[in-house]
């Protein structure tokens, strides 16, 4: 008997039409089924090639959104951090301004108070001097210069 894969021209009479007719049967049925399961292979590589882009494209999505809020973050608290250093400096300048506003204003009240002190010492001083006025210039000068001392006369003292 001649192999089931014998070509027309090497089988002979009715057996090489049996053989050609199931050879030709066979030879269809593998390429149908052959195409069948090139199709199913194509699908099957398509469905999962989408399915891991989907995943790759769903990943590298999350990884952006976590580094995008990161980079965020850490940008918020840089500007933060700015924000309470300059507060910090303004707070700092308008608390010395008003402390040298604050020290300006007491020198000055003590400058007024030192010059009213001054002022109603030399009056009572002028009045004291004018009541018991000597008759000579240099017990005047004495007591203008050197109140309160030894060689000035007792009754001609200032204080």
């Amino acid at each position: 008997m001649a192999s089931l894969w014998c070509t027309p021209v090497q089988c002979e009479g009715a057996e090489a039409q049996t053989l050609t007719w199931s050879q030709s049967s066979l030879r269809s049925t593998f390429i149908k089924l052959r195409r069948s399961v090139m199709l199913i292979q194509k699908h099957w590589r398509g469905y999962y090639c989408r399915r891991n882009f989907m995943a790759m494209r769903t990943g590298f999505s999350r990884l952006q959104a976590v580094y995008q809020a990161r980079k965020l973050r850490s940008r918020y608290h840089r500007a933060r951090e700015s924000m309470i250093r300059f507060q910090t400096r303004c707070r700092g300048f308008l608390v010395r301004k008003a402390s040298r506003h604050r020290l300006w204003a007491i020198l000055t009240i003590q400058a007024y108070t030192r010059g009213m002190a001054a002022r109603r010492l030399y009056r009572r001083l002028k009045g004291e001097v004018s009541g018991r006025r000597a008759t000579t210039t240099t017990t005047y000068f004495y007591i203008e210069r050197f109140p309160c001392r030894e060689d000035v006369p007792k009754p001609l003292c200032a204080w």
